[in-house]
């Protein structure tokens, strides 16, 4: 009998965990913007809390026909505060500890780095706007407009520009 039961909640526990609605996409939110003003599309991972509890990761990706990563926007250390927030330096040793924002490009099967592109100094264009934010819910609205800078690699696809700009993107992601 005792066997019996831990059998049983041992296969509703994986039953719950192994939901096939988690398994099959993990993306919980989409962004869309004009990139170089051409419309872009993408899906959003959930936001990841830092240790301030106040701010939290989000990753936005890009998947092509074969459903394989392509692109990866991530918006770092953002302050779930409503309003503006002027995007920071995003650049080797501050890359962990300040606002900012990141582009890579993914080759081969997804995992990859193909070029990555860095917010540059601060200033007046580079903005996030944090729309509405439920903490009860986990839903997370904004608005964004930034121009990122390719990093000192040498260019992997040589079609890219120097400077990639993002205009009039807006997003939505759960926080989980």
């Amino acid at each position: 009998m005792r066997l019996t039961t831990l059998l049983v909640t041992a296969i509703i526990a994986l039953l719950i965990c192994c939901r096939k609605e988690d398994n099959k996409n993990p993306y919980i939110g989409e962004a869309s913007a004009y990139k170089n003003g051409i419309k872009w599309e993408a899906y959003t991972y959930t936001g990841t809390f830092r240790n301030d509890s106040n701010k939290i990761d989000i990753i936005i990706s890009t998947q092509d026909k074969d459903n394989i990563v392509r692109e990866h926007l991530n918006i770092l250390n953002l302050s779930l505060e409503l309003g503006k927030h002027s995007i920071d330096t995003m650049y080797g040793s501050v890359l962990l500890k300040n606002f900012g924002i990141t582009y890579t490009t993914l080759v081969d099967d997804g995992d990859v780095i193909g070029d990555e592109y860095y917010s540059p100094a601060m200033n007046e264009e580079n903005q996030i706007t944090v729309d509405s934010y439920d903490s009860i819910t986990g839903d997370l609205t904004g608005r964004f407009n930034f121009y990122l800078v390719l990093g000192d690699r040498s260019k992997f696809d040589q079609f890219l520009p120097d400077t990639m700009r993002f205009t009039d993107g807006v997003f939505n992601v759960k926080i989980r």
